[in-house]
């Protein structure tokens, strides 16, 4: 609704109240195409530049059909390969490219080791080609460490289960 400059009230917030006082207020508005036209411009370019990203990725991906025709396809194109040292799937981390848990997800279920993605993985508007080189269990040390994070997760989901089951 209509609230004045200068009004002040309280604003719910867990923990500690608040209170805001509106200052100015702006009507919405259609700006001039001349405020917005970079804005636009760079916002179409990225949109087209991932776009074609994506084809590309997609056409080379169609090319290969084992893990060594990525590398033979990669140099075909002037692509280089790059490769990660192990990292454990639980942090939904990929080295280098950053928090990516489809990635990681999809390596788990992987059904041949070494194998290739069968779909291109995006994120941040770049595309990837993933190749699972190995696969390995977390060791003693791994799960120990880990142990507290595991549980907390399988105890959540089956949770989530059994509410949405009640729900239903």
């Amino acid at each position: 609704a209509g609230q004045a400059a200068g009004r002040v009230r309280a604003v719910p917030a867990s923990g500690t109240p608040c209170r805001s006082k509106m200052v100015q207020k702006f009507p919405p508005h259609i700006p001039p195409l001349k405020e917005s036209e970079a804005k636009v411009r760079a916002a179409y370019v990225r949109s087209t530049a991932e776009a074609e990203a994506r084809a590309a990725a997609k056409k080379l991906l169609a090319r290969v059909k084992s893990p060594a025709d990525l590398h033979k396809v990669a140099a075909e194109n002037q692509l280089a390969v790059q490769s990660v040292d192990p990292f454990p799937r639980a942090s939904h981390e990929v080295p280098g490219v950053g928090e990516f848990p489809e990635v990681t997800d999809a390596a788990g279920v992987m059904p041949a080791v070494p194998g290739v993605f069968d779909r291109v993985m995006e994120r941040d508007g770049d595309s990837y080609i993933f190749e699972l080189t190995s696969r390995a269990t977390p060791d003693e040390q791994d799960w120990n460490r880990d142990q507290t994070q595991f549980t907390e997760q399988y105890v959540g989901r089956k949770r989530a289960q059994a509410w949405n089951r009640f729900l239903d």
